[in-house]
């Protein structure tokens, strides 16, 4: 017996302005960015659902 499962990752339509916003900024400033802010706005933004 075989079993489908699919899974579906969606990403929130604003986390691609922050990202570019994120990497401009760090290109300004010259500052590498803080990763773990990153990181909890991506947790935030991403959606994963499994069926």
């Amino acid at each position: 017996m075989r079993r489908e499962v699919r899974v579906t990752l969606r990403v929130a339509w604003w986390f691609r302005w922050y990202w570019f916003g994120v990497v401009w900024m760090s290109d300004i400033t010259g500052l590498a960015p803080d990763m773990r802010k990153v990181a909890a706005w991506l947790a935030r933004a991403t959606k994963v659902e499994v069926v």
